[in-house]
């Protein structure tokens, strides 16, 4: 009899990658296409993605353009009747990017990504029957590098990844209660994190695993009790794994010398 749960995750892997969300230093190969789509509400998107390989090398890239007017129809009730219209000022607009090469061969693997996006929208706020509001602006920008760099050989392997990510959201209300015409809000986060593992064979059937991470996170803005921020963390994780089969055996017997009967079920625990 043979029992299987699930597949066996990698053993050796980021302290971070152990919880519900993570970042994954891991690349797909890309398939070269070009497509093109189209919505309602005036929504049109485009993307394109290419890779070239020659050798161990690999070169890729990938990007795409968004877009939509979102010019949505509403309803005011107006005594008796209905007055109809359209909620303007929330357009959006999106760019995205990445770009990354990898070495790879049997027993090492090397990458570098690049990754960039950028997004700009307008909140219109509360539809106000005979009020026109310019609404709100809201852009939003997203930068990485990371790298990664596994090996491993018949008895051992290891690994390391590193990545610095930096965020950018600036919010402007517009409107004549606020000095000069609007409120701004500008927040710029940092953030450097780097991992660093080894894994190795301690028999045919035990394997165990150390990982660490570090983390730096740096919050700056301006709005005065916030204006700078800082946090780091280091996590740590050890982990095992034990191979081993279970075989379960039924057997049954009749002796027809004595005339006696056997029966019972025999359990092996095979490493």
């Amino acid at each position: 009899m043979q029992w299987s749960i699930a597949d066996a995750p990698a053993l050796l892997t980021s302290v971070r990658s152990l919880g519900a969300a993570h970042l994954a230093l891991s690349t797909t190969d890309l398939v070269p296409h070009i497509g093109v789509e189209w919505g309602s509400f005036g929504q049109v998107a485009v993307d394109a993605a290419a890779h070239r390989t020659q050798g161990a090398h690999t070169l890729g890239a990938e990007g795409s353009f968004a877009r939509a007017d979102n010019d949505f129809p509403y309803r005011v009730v107006n005594g008796n009747g209905y007055d109809y219209g359209h909620r303007q000022q929330s357009p959006w607009q999106r760019w995205q990017g990445a770009a990354f090469w990898r070495w790879q061969t049997t027993a090492q693997r090397t990458q570098v990504r690049l990754v960039h996006q950028q997004q700009v929208q307008k909140l219109p706020g509360a539809v106000v029957h005979y009020t026109t509001r310019d609404g709100e602006d809201l852009q939003t920008a997203q930068s990485a590098v990371q790298l990664s760099h596994r090996g491993r050989n018949q008895s051992c392997a290891w690994q390391w990844a590193g990545q610095y990510a930096t965020q950018h959201l600036n919010y402007v209300d517009f409107g004549r209660e606020y000095p000069k015409g609007l409120r701004e809000e500008d927040y710029r986060q940092q953030q450097w994190w780097s991992s660093l593992g080894g894994e190795v064979q301690l028999a045919p059937s035990w394997q165990m695993a150390y990982a660490v991470d570090a983390t730096h996170t740096a919050l700056h803005s301006n709005m005065g009790r916030f204006d700078e921020v800082a946090r780091m963390a280091l996590q740590q994780s050890v982990s095992l794994r034990l191979y081993a089969s279970v075989q379960c055996s039924l057997f049954a017997c009749y002796d027809t010398t004595f005339g006696t009967t056997c029966k019972g079920v025999e359990l092996r625990l095979m490493h």
